[in-house]
């Protein structure tokens, strides 16, 4: 498992689609990476291959809910877990923070309210906040990961990245030298995953950190099973 030390990583654990797409794109705008998955199930294979920082559990799934989720990871992990739940009784709370919850949130909720109560829990761990940290070299280029800029070590000029081209670039970042899924790749970016999206995705940054695009050296195309980003060109 690898993880991405300059910024934060969130799973956000829901079967709600609208939910999980909100939060995404609220927390991604204040700055953390966020990783998605719809069921307990789902949640477990991405932390077999992922380090998280948080994790945001909804606690009524079908199948495992999210305190059966919760424990098991509590089993192997103290990452700090905030739960979700329509529920608001002191015993569903009780129940919340005993299946190894660190914080416990009631529907419906502001959104600022979720991100204070991550930052306490961050601050509490010892973890780092949204903010980015050093820059990351990658061929020819430094990424900065708080302002989604490409840096030309030898020229200085930059090149903006798209906010999507960011994230696709910081997931493989977290994988560098491992084939990433092109299932893996739609679900941290929130795309169709039976769509050619991440295949676009993918061309377009290739354009961007590659001497020669139509010949990558850095991105390449493990054919039948995805990507791969390469520790140098």
């Amino acid at each position: 498992m690898e993880h991405l030390e300059n910024k934060t990583h969130i799973l956000v654990v829901d079967d709600d689609e609208r939910i999980r797409k909100l939060l995404s794109r609220f927390l991604r705008d204040k700055g953390y990476i966020v990783s998605t998955a719809e069921h307990a199930r789902h949640a477990l294979t991405t932390l077999r291959d992922f380090i998280y920082d948080l994790l945001i559990l909804d606690v009524m799934m079908p199948g495992d809910d999210g305190f059966t989720l919760g424990k098991n990871i509590r089993e192997k992990s103290d990452v700090p877990i905030i739960y979700l739940t329509a529920k608001s009784e002191l015993q569903d709370k009780a129940e919340g923070y005993g299946a190894g919850g660190d914080d416990y949130l009631s529907k419906p909720f502001e959104p600022e309210e979720l991100v204070l109560r991550i930052e306490a829990l961050l601050k509490r761990h010892g973890l780092n906040m949204s903010g980015a940290g050093d820059d990351i070299l990658i061929g020819r280029n430094q990424l900065n990961v708080k302002t989604n800029q490409l840096n030309e070590v030898e020229t200085g000029k930059v090149t903006p990245l798209t906010d999507v081209e960011s994230r696709l670039l910081q997931v493989l970042l977290r994988k560098r030298g491992q084939t990433v899924s092109r299932y893996d790749l739609s679900h941290a970016l929130d795309l169709d995953p039976d769509s050619r999206t991440v295949d676009v995705q993918v061309t377009r940054l290739r354009r961007k950190i590659e001497s020669d695009p139509k010949n990558p050296t850095l991105l390449q195309t493990v054919r039948g099973k995805g990507y791969i980003l390469h520790e140098r060109d």
